[in-house]
Parts: structure tokens; C-alpha cells; sequence
């Protein structure tokens, strides 16, 4: 008798065989060596077809980053970086599994909070969405990070005029408009912006405008008094959205979105 057992699955022409691995689709499917990888940028559903003796998946679910604040009086928060986190799972029922990936937070206006991050979620897994940097109608904050496993790094508290960068789900986001880093995840650096990094803080707004993108993807903030320049979170990245320079119309940057890549042994 075969060491994998019988079933009904079929495998390799032995109609009663279980397959040494899972087979399923979904997402943008790739591959690595023998890992195949399913990156879903927006969501969707990921299809097991069938169960393996080895089942064993590697999660990152990284959710939406939050918008950074608008310029009032003063300058605003940049957005928090989004939760991410990388989990094993072991699979035990083929079938569909729902993959929900967060959108990032949009600004409010030019005198209005940034909103926060949306989660994402696949199977068990929930990572919160990036706080929303403050308006700058006094010492702007930025957003808190949604965290890693829970986890939440702050956003710096805003003052002397400038705004505080948003939380990065690295480290704390800085009272001088820089955002937080992100964190890295070397398993999948080839999906993430850069080198592996994910969920970076917005910058905070001040006089002249932050113009350096977190790792993470976090995004720059504008100025004063033109307001012109600043970027949102880069896309699935789970980055913070700049914060705004103090002209009161001026609107803060929105958040980055999130994504859910799914990663196993295929061969």
C-alpha cells in the first residue's frame, strides 16, 4: 500500500492515490522553485481543488493603509501603515476560501481626518487597516499602525508646525513628519515594494514638503503654501497616505491597499 493512503482524489494515474500536495487556483498564480504562489491584489476567492498529504500554506495578509490628514491651521498627520502579518496554516477541507483585501483610507478634505484603512482577511486570519492621520487644526498625530500579530506602532504627535508621520507597522511614526518603516518580510520580497517591505507610514505635512517614501510604502507629504505635491500609500502595499501642508483647502493623501498572497510546496 502506498504511504499517502487512498481517497477519492485521484493522482498521477491511480485513481484512488492522494496527490503528495494541494492543487488549487485563484489570484495571480506564479512560481518559485517549487513554491507556487497566489497574490490576490484586490479580492477574490482562492480555490482548493483538492487536499494533499502535505497541506501546509504560508498566509501574508497585509490590509489598507490610512489616509493622512488635511491641512488646517496647521499641518497634518500622515496615515498609519496597515496591519500585516505572515501565518502557517495547515489546510484541512478542500473547497472555496473568501479573500478579502482592504482598500486604503480616502482623505476627507482639506480640514478633515484622513479615514482609516479597510482589513484584509483570508481564513482565520484578520489584519486591521492603518489609523487615519489628524487634521491639522491643532498638533496634527498621525494614524497608528494596524500592527503586526496585533501589534500597533503609534503615530508621532505633531508640533512645531509640522505634522506627525503615521505609524509604520516597523516602528513609530515621528514628531518631525517622517513615517514610520515598514516591515520587512523576506519570504516575499519579490511582491513587496521594496526588497520585501510592507506597510510603511505616511509622512506628515510641514512647510516644505516631505518628499522621502517610506519603506513600506508611505507616502510623501505636501507643503505650504502651494499644497502642490505629496503621494498616497503605494498600491497593495498597506502604506500610509501623506499628510497635508497647512493651505486650509488642501486634502491629505489617501492610503495604500492592501493584498493577500497565499504561498505552498507544489512539487
Amino acid at each position: 500500500m502506498s504511504s499517502f493512503g487512498y481517497n477519492t482524489l485521484g493522482f498521477g494515474g491511480y485513481p484512488n492515490r492522494v496527490p503528495p500536495f494541494i492543487k488549487a487556483t485563484g489570484g495571480t498564480v506564479t512560481t518559485d522553485g517549487d513554491i507556487k504562489i497566489h497574490t490576490f491584489s484586490s479580492s477574490g476567492t482562492f480555490t482548493v481543488t483538492a487536499l494533499g498529504v502535505d497541506s501546509d500554506i504560508t498566509a501574508f495578509v497585509c490590509a489598507g493603509g490610512g489616509a493622512g490628514g488635511g491641512g488646517s491651521n496647521s499641518n497634518g498627520g500622515g496615515g498609519g501603515g496597515a496591519g500585516v502579518q505572515e501565518v502557517d496554516q495547515t489546510l484541512t477541507s478542500a473547497g472555496d476560501f473568501t479573500v478579502t483585501v482592504g482598500a486604503g483610507g480616502s482623505s476627507g478634505g482639506g480640514n478633515a481626518d484622513g479615514s482609516a484603512g479597510a482589513n484584509s482577511v483570508f481564513n482565520s486570519t484578520t489584519s486591521s487597516g492603518g489609523g487615519g492621520g489628524d487634521n491639522g487644526g491643532g498638533n496634527a498625530a498621525g494614524g497608528a499602525s494596524g500592527g503586526t500579530d496585533g501589534s500597533a506602532s503609534a503615530g508621532g504627535n505633531g508640533g512645531g508646525g509640522t505634522g506627525g508621520g503615521g505609524g509604520g507597522a516597523g516602528g513609530a511614526g515621528s514628531s518631525n513628519t517622517n513615517g514610520g518603516v515598514g516591515a520587512q518580510f523576506s519570504s516575499f520580497e519579490t511582491e513587496g515594494t521594496p526588497a520585501g517591505y510592507y506597510s510603511g507610514g505616511g509622512n506628515g505635512g510641514r512647510n516644505n514638503r516631505n518628499t522621502t517614501t517610506r519603506n513600506g510604502g508611505g507616502g510623501t507629504s505636501t507643503g505650504y503654501p502651494s499644497g502642490s505635491g505629496g503621494t498616497s500609500g503605494a498600491a497593495n502595499s498597506g502604506g500610509g497616505g501623506g499628510g497635508a501642508g497647512h493651505t486650509g483647502t488642501v486634502a491629505g493623501l489617501s492610503g495604500g491597499s492592501g493584498a493577500v498572497i497565499i504561498r505552498y510546496t507544489f512539487q
